[in-house]
């Protein structure tokens, strides 16, 4: 039995492995947050966010538990989405979106993360929803050549943007529809690897959001993604140097839109 095949048992095995849930426990909704919750969205921000809006909210435990923990929402007992930290990178981002192609129930992903600002119209404290990303994280190449497009279902971006534009207007930030790229590793991030990118049209840079676009849109699911402005390599400012404050407004005004769209969509 080989892993790829995607066989139902081999589906189950590794889901239940690596998400701590069986293909028939999932719900529609599947949030995606590469790294820990409590640092993309603040310290206890999803709990607090989750039960003011009615939802009760439970760990869920699977192999990168150690890392960060996956969390399940629900309302009057019927699961609503599905909070899963998956790890930062391609690798991460190819399985895990590969194995929620495969599972039934998943209807909508949403991708959160931060990413590194290339264009001068993104700054640090605004978001981007892209609609489409520029392919250069290589690892999906066998499967789905460059030819594929990596692009969010744009009615579930639109629908996200306007949930988050209020919160984005109190705090000062702007939400866009730029560009969007995705590379396999951090230091492919020469000097001249950015401004051809920058030269190029791409607003933002992370290392996972291409990979859920393409394989999941490709498996007719619906996918978007909201992104935080992070650093900005090519004005020496890195990773860690953003505005802490600022972090924290943004990671709440994320966990807002999402809840929002959640409560509206039971």
């Amino acid at each position: 039995m080989v892993y790829g095949d995607l066989d139902p048992e081999v589906v189950q095995l590794i889901t239940e492995g690596l998400m701590g849930l069986k293909p028939s426990e999932f719900p529609e909704v599947v949030v995606i947050g590469p790294y820990r919750f409590q640092r993309l969205l603040g310290r206890g921000v999803l709990q607090r966010t989750a039960r003011s809006r009615g939802f009760s909210v439970d760990e869920v435990e699977n192999y990168h538990t150690r890392n960060g923990k996956s969390w399940m929402v629900s309302s009057e007992g019927a699961r609503t989405a599905f909070f899963f930290m998956s790890q930062v990178g391609v690798a991460f981002a190819a399985d895990t979106a590969i194995l929620l192609s495969a599972i039934d129930p998943v209807e909508e992903v949403i991708f959160l993360g931060s990413a590194a600002c290339l264009h001068e119209q993104m700054r640090s404290r605004d978001f981007n929803l892209p609609t489409r990303c520029l392919r250069t994280e290589k690892v999906l190449d066998d499967q789905f050549p460059p030819r594929v497009r990596a692009e969010a279902d744009r009615s579930l971006r639109d629908t996200l943007a306007d949930h988050l534009s209020a919160y984005a207007e109190r705090s000062g930030s702007r939400i866009l529809d730029g560009l969007h790229a995705t590379v396999p590793y951090v230091l492919i991030e020469t000097t001249d690897f950015l401004e051809d990118l920058k030269a190029r049209g791409v607003f933002t840079l992370d290392m996972e959001l291409s990979v859920y676009f393409t394989i999941l849109s490709n498996a007719g699911k619906r996918v978007a993604g909201m992104i935080m402005g992070g650093d900005r390599p090519l004005e020496k400012v890195l990773i860690g140097q953003k505005d802490k404050r600022q972090s924290r407004e943004m990671g709440r005004s994320l966990a807002g839109a999402v809840f929002d769209y959640l409560s509206q969509r039971q």
